[in-house]
């Protein structure tokens, strides 16, 4: 009996180590494809993000100068013009100044969001020999075309992982998985209503939780973390970083940046202390990662969409 016993958890152990390493092999294939798909059309993709990325951040900077510039010079040009001295005239200048700013940046964030659906329909209908991606304006309009429904169903799933995360951070992270597929299933099946789109996420990724898991998980690690630090490290190695740092800093340095030590070290148990150029650097990186982030967009929706497509039935 024991000897049987012995056999049977052996047998266990190894079907456990077969089935992961084929999990894992099944995902490592998936991003090999989907990396191999973005860059036979690498030069698109370049051109197809550009203004979703670029401007989101040329958008933030734009709101974060003139509001700056305002503030900075409040004193001078309050006194030059009393008008300014009305609270009410120096919000509406503010409104009008960042204006611009906000007007890009909820444009490119728009186009970010078409752009998540567009490069599921275009991952569907590659072409079989070469992985080259057909016209893109058509895959833009696919999605334009229930555009009302599409940014329904962001919103919701959004809402859910939120609510998810209020049961502790791992809430949120799993109720992410089990949704991660929404937007593939709506490329996949228009005439399906928006809970339709959710159930169908559900049902990819039950029984396939462990799976799904290393596919985000590794999708995660290249894209936000190895490739930021990478192109990050490039730019340090080459010292253009100083540049962008010295940039920044001649901002930075200007802001209350002793008052906020003071409040830090007056937390219990927190002991930080920033400098402008600590500030500065963290906050090129924080671009750098922001904008290879979504410039590789493509190679996580294309990586999803080859899951999806294997495992909805």
């Amino acid at each position: 009996m024991k000897k049987k016993s012995k056999k049977t958890v052996r047998r266990i152990k190894n079907g456990i180590v077969e089935n992961t390493q084929s999990n894992i092999g099944l995902v490592f294939s998936i991003i090999c494809e989907s990396v191999k798909i973005y860059f036979i059309n690498f030069d698109k993709f370049l051109k197809y993000m550009t203004f979703p990325v670029i401007g989101q951040v040329l958008g933030i900077i734009i709101i974060f100068v003139s509001s700056y510039f305002l503030s900075y010079n409040f004193e001078v040009i309050k006194y030059r013009y009393p008008i300014f001295q009305n609270i009410q005239f120096t919000f509406l200048t503010l409104t009008l100044i960042t204006l611009p700013g906000f007007l890009i940046f909820i444009k490119a964030f728009y186009d970010y969001l078409i752009a998540i659906g567009a490069i599921c329909s275009m991952s569907i209908n590659l072409k079989a020999k070469d992985g080259t991606i057909s016209n893109m304006k058509t895959h833009n309009e696919i999605i334009l075309h229930h555009i009302t429904s599409y940014l329904i169903l962001i919103l919701i799933s959004s809402l859910m992982v939120s609510l998810g995360s209020l049961f502790f951070l791992i809430g949120g992270v799993i109720t992410f998985i089990y949704l991660a597929f929404v937007i593939q299933s709506f490329v996949l099946n228009e005439n399906l209503n928006i809970f339709s789109h959710i159930s169908r996420s559900f049902m990819v990724v039950k029984g396939r939780f462990f799976i799904t898991f290393l596919l985000l998980f590794f999708m995660s690690v290249v894209c936000y973390l190895l490739l930021p630090d990478i192109i990050h490290w490039g730019f340090i190695w080459i010292n253009w970083d100083s540049f962008f740092v010295n940039f920044i800093e001649t901002y930075i340095i200007k802001l209350p940046i002793g008052q906020i030590n003071d409040l830090l070290n007056s937390i219990d148990g927190v002991n930080i202390h920033i400098d402008s150029l600590m500030l500065s650097k963290n906050i090129f990186k924080l671009f750098v990662t922001f904008i290879v982030v979504g410039y590789t967009l493509p190679i996580r929706d294309i990586a999803m969409t080859l899951f999806f497509r294997r495992f909805n039935k």
